[in-house]
């Protein structure tokens, strides 16, 4: 069982997938965790880019993790990663992005490890295991 200190948060983190019934089901499962204050989702990453691109110099509300599916109309996620570090917004608080896709392609993969903004890659569907995982390491590691 993993255990996180009370008293630690994560403030906000970022689903970034054009899926609404993931987009429902993440949202869900991240709140029983209870680890998470905020919850933003972009349903492409064109959507998510002009958001960072608005808030650019306001540190507060950049989420700490983005959770990032690459299959997308009008901005996939490949691009967005590849928008993302030439603005160099990998350079904010914010840094620790997670792929997730229904995509189980070792070249997927391998391309994501291509990214230095890239922590991880969790195949859909992403359990809450997996997410109290992932915020206590980041909570751990911060």
């Amino acid at each position: 069982m993993i255990t996180v200190s009370e008293e630690k948060k994560i403030n906000s983190i970022c689903i970034i997938d054009d899926d609404i019934v993931y987009q429902v089901l993440a949202s869900k499962i991240i709140r029983s965790t209870e680890l998470v204050s905020e919850i933003m989702q972009f349903y492409d990453g064109e959507e998510a880019l002009t958001f960072f691109q608005e808030n650019s110099e306001n540190d507060n509300v950049w989420p700490e993790i983005i959770f990032l599916d690459l299959n997308m109309p009008y901005m996939d996620g490949w691009q967005f990663l590849e928008q993302f570090a030439d603005r160099g917004f990998h350079n904010k608080k914010v840094s620790v992005i997670y792929i997730v896709s229904s995509s189980n392609s070792e070249i997927d993969k391998q391309k994501a490890k291509e990214f230095s903004e890239v922590t991880g890659y969790y195949i859909k569907p992403v359990l809450k295991e997996d997410y109290l995982k992932i915020f206590s390491n980041y909570l751990d590691s911060n």
